[in-house]
């Protein structure tokens, strides 16, 4: 292996870590509904998150084996069905980047919230491409809890009706 070699594989987990954080910051911008939904659910209910995450992991395979049928309608689902995974999976993570960065913030006393998601965008990337460790473990864990929050935030609520609050106007009739 030369060192040509070396600074080139370097230079790719150096591009990936960059793109990931990226997206999870692009996510998080265009979508902050969805990733603060996301954010929350992480926040309130981690396993609750993961558990969630274990069904789309089998979902998931499910869209492999369809994607290597011979049949073009099963890989046109198997597409569609993994694209919606990662979907989930991206929403997931950019709340996880959002929780992170939110708990960097409390610690470094940090004043921006755009600051925040890029730190948390680029701790979380560089945990994920950390070598064995973050490949065989941190990946695998986050990758299901993200998928179990992007879900959360991704599904559509139950739409309960409330009373509006009145205030105290209102209700003595001023207004």
């Amino acid at each position: 292996m030369t060192l040509a070699q070396v600074q080139a594989a370097a230079l790719l987990v150096a591009a990936l870590i960059g793109s990931w954080a990226g997206l999870m910051m692009a996510v998080a911008l265009l979508m902050p509904f969805h990733t603060q939904k996301a954010e929350r659910a992480l926040e309130i209910a981690p396993r609750r998150c993961f558990l969630g995450g274990l069904p789309m992991l089998f979902v998931f395979f499910i869209a492999i084996l369809l994607l290597r049928a011979p049949n073009p309608g099963a890989k046109l689902l198997g597409f569609l069905v993994a694209l919606g995974i990662g979907a989930a999976l991206v929403v997931g993570a950019a709340g996880l980047a959002r929780l992170m960065g939110k708990r960097i913030g409390e610690m470094s006393g940090a004043k921006t919230s755009f600051g925040m998601l890029v730190w948390g965008s680029l701790v979380f990337s560089g945990a994920l491409f950390f070598p064995l460790l973050g490949w065989w473990l941190f990946t695998p864990v986050s990758a299901l809890f993200a998928l179990g929050a992007g879900m959360t935030a991704l599904w559509p609520a139950r739409r309960i009706p409330t009373p509006q609050p009145t205030t105290v106007l209102e209700h003595q009739g001023a207004v």
